[in-house]
Parts: structure tokens; C-alpha cells; sequence
């Protein structure tokens, strides 16, 4: 599986040694998770950059080293960013990472893979 990364470098270092949610936040998602949102995160950060680039938007976001956990969480509810305390950033996020997780094992049992992606 591939897995795109979280930039944990633009969650308020205080908050980090501070706050257990934050401590639990995810250094990696599926890129599939990410690909299915590809046109919000085009949209949300104005990705004409990249036209000179080879990558896709999303590879050169990854080798950039990723979203922080509020922009990844606008980009997977296919919403604007809006900034949020990265505690409820973090929430957010394992939230929206687990029904996925849930979605495609559910998915795969049904067609027969035992649950794995």
C-alpha cells in the first residue's frame, strides 16, 4: 500500500508535546484515500505550480512532505481549508481515516478479498 505523508511540522509545536490526540496523529494515509479527493486539493491549493512539474499534484505535495493535518482534513471533505485547533484537526482526521479503513475492508470482504486492499 502506498502512503502519502502528514506534515506534522506545521501543527503548533506546543501543542504536540502537549495534547495526547496530537501524539496519535497519523505520520501517513493511503494514497488511495488521497486520490479520491485529487480535485479538492487542486482547488484548495491552487496547484498551477505544477503544470511544469512530471509528479501528479498529489506526488509533488507528497514529496514536499505532505498536508498538515487541518488541510488534509478539508481536502478529504472535499471543503476550502478553514484553519481549526489541531487537536480537532488530529480527531478529525483518525475519524476520517478509519471509516475508510472500515468502508474498504467491508468492501473487499464483500468481493471476496478477506479484507485486505
Amino acid at each position: 500500500m502506498l502512503l502519502f505523508p502528514i506534515d506534522l511540522g506545521r501543527v503548533d509545536a506546543g501543542a504536540l508535546h502537549g495534547n495526547s490526540r496530537i501524539e496519535k496523529c497519523p505520520r501517513w494515509i493511503p494514497y488511495e484515500l488521497v486520490f479520491a479527493h485529487e480535485k479538492q486539493m487542486k482547488h484548495n491549493y491552487r496547484w498551477t505550480s505544477f503544470s511544469f512539474s512530471r509528479l501528479s499534484p498529489i506526488n509533488e505535495v507528497a514529496r514536499q512532505g505532505g498536508l498538515s493535518p487541518a488541510q488534509m482534513v478539508a481536502v478529504l471533505n472535499d471543503r476550502e481549508f478553514q484553519p481549526m485547533p489541531d487537536a480537532q484537526a488530529v480527531h478529525e482526521l483518525n475519524v476520517l481515516v478509519d471509516k475508510w479503513q472500515k468502508k474498504t475492508c467491508a468492501e473487499n470482504m464483500k468481493a471476496g478479498n478477506n479484507g485486505m486492499a
